[in-house]
């Protein structure tokens, strides 16, 4: 546990002891009655902000930057249960995700982050899992959690791509694919390779898609998300 939510923690417990107290976490101050929403002290005019600790859904009255700090943590809560959430679909539970968790503590010297727990599932299940369509979507899921990081994901989508190439050779009965993009909503460098098509041996080869110039945003504002895909050229 940080030294902020050490602090936090130290102030919860003090307004437990002494729940007719509301103190002004600025001044220290006894104030009247205990604030519900943001409040401003009658006695230094601080903003008092209210707020409920992810730890331990517990009350608090903090500063404006504790505020922040707080709702920093919350948004990590939140990213963690959406994608443990994601990954309920390839029989991950939330006892596997503390079980990665305490291994990863160990490994690290100190607790583990959401994120770094997420991810070191999605790689376990990389090793554990052949069929080749269910790791195209895992690849895909792990292109969009390091989007959602605002990190490098590009490779990661290529072998989401390859994993689907590799499917399509298997079945055997298609011998070339066409690229299919998201059509209008696409942007100038995806349209370009709209119904082009390649031999499975080719798109191996190039990896056309996804689009190195994709400018398509998701939630990484800063790198173009291409969402083109192939399906089967049938002859």
């Amino acid at each position: 546990m940080t030294n902020f939510f050490k602090k936090i923690f130290s102030k919860q417990n003090n307004n437990t002891e002494k729940e007719s107290e509301a103190v002004c976490p600025y001044c220290k101050k006894v104030l009247e009655q205990q604030p519900l929403r943001k409040k401003k002290c009658p006695f230094c005019k601080n903003f008092i902000y209210v707020r409920t600790l992810p730890s331990n859904r517990g009350k608090v009255l903090v500063t404006e930057d504790e505020a922040k700090k707080i709702n920093l943590e919350w948004e990590k809560v939140n990213l963690r249960n959406k994608w443990l959430n994601n990954l309920k679909q390839y029989g991950i539970t939330e006892k596997d995700f503390h079980i990665h968790k305490d291994k990863l503590s160990k490994k690290f010297g100190q607790e583990a982050s959401g994120q770094d727990v997420i991810w070191s599932i999605f790689n376990e299940l990389l090793t554990k899992i052949k069929d080749l369509h269910t790791l195209k979507m895992i690849y895909y899921e792990m292109a969009l959690f390091l989007n959602e990081e605002g990190k490098d994901f590009f490779t990661v989508l290529q072998q989401s791509a390859k994993m689907e190439l590799m499917q399509f050779k298997k079945e055997e009965f298609t011998k070339k694919v066409r690229i299919l993009t998201a059509g209008e909503d696409s942007c100038e460098a995806c349209q370009r390779l709209e119904n082009m098509v390649f031999t499975i041996e080719e798109a191996l080869e190039k990896l056309p898609i996804p689009c190195k110039e994709c400018t398509r945003k998701l939630y990484d504002k800063t790198r173009g998300f291409c969402r083109c895909c192939y399906v089967a050229e049938i002859e």
